[in-house]
């Protein structure tokens, strides 16, 4: 609508063609191009402050054998994070385990779908076990998925917990924890990072020490 009126008001700027005072048209347009503009201004700002909050928001991670706090701006792939209840998921992870003996995770995907019923996610069984620190420090994996899509139900990736074997366990959607999801009724789980906004789509982690 805006173009049509565009070329209207443009076309009433050549006084051979139209007798009406181009300044009839251009005023409501000059205005409702400001306030348009104005209007995405204050949109923008209110969704880089938002990023802001997201980008410094603090999660902890596992380096070294020791749990540190950074900011979810600092994740890289191939760090193992560690969520509480009701935490939000900083970056798309690969769930590693939990605090259920069967790695069960419950999610809300509200901020993604609108649906405010809970999703299970559960960890391979293979690493299950993983809930602690200590064992996580002697984690040896290597992680390859697909780059990122719009698919919020379909991840096709794998995971070799031996580098130097050809031996691999195959990853779904239901070890995939999306960034922008909480966890619900569970008190914590780990995942390892493999979607952080840079396309990376292999993942080594050794130990917890990342290389991309």
């Amino acid at each position: 609508m805006n173009r049509y009126f565009l070329l209207i008001a443009t076309l009433q700027l050549w006084s051979t063609i139209s007798p009406v005072n181009p300044a009839t048209t251009w005023g409501p347009l000059a205005v409702i191009f400001a306030v348009t503009a104005v209007k995405e201004l204050f949109d923008d700002m209110g969704r880089r402050r938002r990023d802001e909050i997201a980008n410094t928001r603090q999660h902890t991670v596992i380096r070294s054998g020791q749990m540190v706090g950074v900011e979810s701006q600092a994740i890289q792939c191939g760090d193992i994070v560690r969520l509480v209840e009701n935490e939000e998921v900083p970056c798309d992870l690969v769930l590693l385990a939990t605090s259920e003996a069967n790695g069960v995770c419950y999610i809300q995907t509200t901020n993604l779908d609108g649906e405010s019923n809970l999703k299970s996610r559960v960890a391979l069984s293979e690493t299950q076990q993983m809930n602690d620190p200590a064992k996580l420090a002697e984690f040896i994996g290597f992680v390859h998925a697909p780059p990122p899509d719009n698919q919020l139900y379909v991840f096709d990736a794998q995971l070799r917990l031996d580098p130097t074997s050809n031996v691999v366990s195959s990853l779904s959607a239901d070890q995939l924890l999306l960034q922008a999801t909480h966890v619900r009724n569970t008190e914590f789980a780990y995942g390892l990072a493999v979607y952080t906004g840079t396309p990376y789509t292999d993942v080594r982690c050794c130990g917890v020490a990342a290389a991309r």
